[in-house]
C-alpha cells in the first residue's frame, strides 16, 4: 500500500517560488520580445553600369570612344545608382548615430561625381589616401525611408558600408532584383548628367 507524502509548508513555499520564478522569466523574455529594444534593419542596395561598349568591343571602341570628366579621360566609367533603406524597425533619429558620426557607403574606386542624392543636404563625400566614400550625416532617417544617390566613378565600384549607427545592422546586395529593367532604364533617363562628363 502506497503511502502520499504530504508537503511540508516550506516545500511548499520552495515550489511556489520556483514556479514563480519560471512564470517571471517567460513573461520577461516575452516582454523583451515585444517591447525591448529591437535593432533597426538598414538594407543597403546597388546597381551599376559602364560607360562603355561590352568587352567584345572595347579594344576597338577605345581607339575611336574616349569619355572625359573635366577633360580628363576615364578609362573605366561608371554610373551606379545606391539605395540605404530604413527597413525599420524603428525610426533612426540624429542621436543614434555614434558621436555624430555619418553612416559611409565606400565605393572601392575612384569618385568622379555625386548626383541625384535625395538628401542634398545631409549628403557628403569623403576622399582618404585615394579611398573614396558618400556619406549621410546624422538626420532623421524615419522607418521605410531611403536615401539614395547616383555616383559616377572610374573602376566599378563595390560598395561597403561604414555603420555609425547604434542597434543598427546592414545587409548589402549588388543589384535590385526586385525592379525590372524598365524602372531602372525610367531612373537613369531622369539623371541630371554631371558636369563636365562627356563623350568624343
Amino acid at each position: 500500500m502506497h503511502q502520499t507524502r504530504l508537503m511540508t509548508a516550506d516545500q511548499k513555499l520552495s515550489a511556489v517560488g520556483v514556479a514563480v520564478g519560471v512564470v517571471a522569466i517567460v513573461v520577461g523574455v516575452l516582454a523583451a520580445r515585444r517591447w525591448g529594444t529591437r535593432r533597426r534593419r538598414l538594407f543597403l542596395t546597388y546597381t551599376s553600369a559602364s560607360l562603355m561598349p561590352s568587352k567584345s568591343f572595347s579594344g576597338i571602341a577605345k581607339n575611336v570612344l574616349k569619355v572625359t570628366f573635366q577633360d580628363v579621360v576615364v578609362d573605366d566609367p561608371y554610373v551606379t545608382i545606391v539605395v540605404l533603406e530604413n527597413g525599420g524597425p524603428a525610426d533612426a533619429a540624429s542621436a543614434h548615430f555614434h558621436d555624430g558620426e555619418p553612416f559611409y557607403v565606400e565605393l572601392n574606386c575612384t569618385l568622379l561625381d555625386v548626383m541625384n542624392s535625395s538628401h542634398p543636404d545631409y549628403t557628403i563625400v569623403r576622399v582618404d589616401e585615394g579611398r573614396s566614400a558618400v556619406g549621410l550625416r546624422p538626420c532623421l532617417f524615419r522607418k521605410g525611408d531611403s536615401w539614395n544617390f547616383v555616383a559616377v566613378t572610374d573602376g566599378k565600384p563595390k560598395l561597403s558600408a561604414i555603420n555609425s549607427l547604434v542597434d543598427t545592422d546592414v545587409s548589402t546586395s549588388d543589384g535590385f532584383p526586385y525592379q525590372p529593367a524598365r524602372w531602372l532604364l525610367k531612373f537613369a533617363a531622369s539623371l541630371t548628367p554631371p558636369a563636365g562628363f562627356h563623350t568624343r
